[in-house]
């Protein structure tokens, strides 16, 4: 017992650390951007470093504190302790809360990282373009041009191709930053391997400039204010993104073993007595008639476990239902006609450029919600009794 006692405690640190990585990864992760400001964890421009990276940490910590206050809603909706057993309804819910939502925050994180990548790229190659200047000499054409040719822009060069239309196949260098003297901070332009038909304007040829040294990247990003940067708004926010979705993600996995605990939950409950789908029942009411002709039956349902004794409804029974649509109807208001109640099931179409809501359904009943809801719970429990007969008659 002694050396089963001392083993236990001798785990339990190990163990209680991992029941809170989650939440400290998340504060981590949720300040990683301050550290962006001294090291270059990510490639950004200088000009928005600053503000970026403390409007992101910001929004981080927000979402972690926001995350935390309804932390008793996502425990009803992970851990429900009526019973093991529980409706469909309440099966999707928790494993939207416990398995899809940290996935989805995981996946807009990544989604974010390779959007981000290619937006700064197209961005900079953008820049580049803007403040790339010509290779040739003002003496070499025309002596006496006054260094003119000096400030031909990479961009008023392809905006000249591309308003005339002309093909050549040939590459072009240009000087980045001139009034610099980088020499070795050169732009390629690749006109060979550039589609005449696809490129209508300058961003569209961005994708074919090419930077002769990892230098003349980082010299755009350096030098670029803030004014002159494309596609700002894009850049932002998939950089929020990437760091409010990991971030948001190693929170919610720390909250859910956070939430276990506080439930009193062991691992060995949940593997030995998961949570089961419970056995659904539909019914419909004898009282309940709709008007007309061709009167369409109607239906409820109710879910309950049968290894209870004796068995009990877990939720409120649902309804109505419509036998053949399988849709549940809603209820829209009195008739104005007469005395009855309007309950429709509709579907959304669409005409053209717009949604429009139609009427599948349409039934008129004598009972408002709350009086339909009292019929149901009379009519569930009358069922529940059926039940109930019937497997203790099936025992004896």
């Amino acid at each position: 017992m002694t050396e089963q006692k001392n083993e236990k405690s001798g785990y339990l640190p190990f163990l209680e650390f991992f029941r809170y990585f989650g939440i400290i990864l998340a504060i981590v992760v949720a300040l990683a951007p301050m550290l962006t400001r001294y090291e270059d964890l990510l490639p950004m421009y200088a000009a928005q470093k600053e503000m970026l990276t403390f409007f992101t940490s910001l929004v981080c910590l927000l979402a972690l504190g926001v995350l935390f206050s309804v932390r008793r809603s996502i425990s009803h909706r992970v851990f429900p302790l009526h019973s093991r057993a529980i409706s469909k309804t309440t099966m999707s819910k928790r494993r939207r809360f416990r398995y899809y939502a940290p996935l989805m925050m995981v996946a807009i994180s990544v989604a974010s990282m390779v959007f981000y990548y290619y937006i700064l790229d197209k961005s900079v190659k953008y820049a580049a373009a803007e403040f790339s200047y010509s290779l040739k000499s003002p003496t070499e054409d025309n002596p006496t041009s006054n260094n003119a040719d000096i400030k031909t822009t990479l961009y008023s060069r392809l905006k000249e191709l591309i308003n005339s239309s002309a093909h050549i196949n040939d590459n072009e260098q240009f000087y980045l930053f001139r009034q610099y003297g980088s020499n070795d901070a050169l732009v390629t332009i690749s006109y060979e391997d550039i589609d005449d038909n696809k490129i209508k304007t300058v961003e569209d040829a961005t994708p074919y400039i090419k930077f002769d040294s990892e230098r003349g990247y980082e010299m755009v990003l350096a030098l670029t204010p803030a004014i002159e940067i494309k596609n700002i708004e894009w850049i932002i926010l998939s950089f929020v993104l990437i760091y409010l979705g990991s971030s948001v993600a190693f929170a919610w996995i720390g909250l859910i073993e956070y939430l276990q605990r506080e439930n009193n939950l062991e691992d060995k409950d949940l593997l030995y007595k998961p949570y089961r789908v419970a056995k659904e029942h539909a019914f419909k009411i004898d009282a309940l008639e709709t008007p007309g002709v061709n009167p369409v039956p109607l239906y409820f349902k109710f879910s309950y476990d049968p290894k209870q004794s004796p068995p009990t409804i877990l939720e409120p029974p649902s309804g109505p239902y419509i036998e053949n649509y399988g849709n549940r109807l809603e209820y829209y208001g009195p008739d104005k006609d007469s005395e009855f109640h309007v309950w429709a099931h509709h579907t959304m179409i669409e005409q053209g450029t717009d949604r429009k809501e139609i009427p599948v359904y349409t039934a008129t009943l004598k009972y408002n919600p709350r009086d339909l809801q009292e019929l149901m719970y009379k009519a569930a429990y009358q069922e529940l009794s059926k039940i109930t007969a019937s497997e203790n008659h099936e025992v004896n």
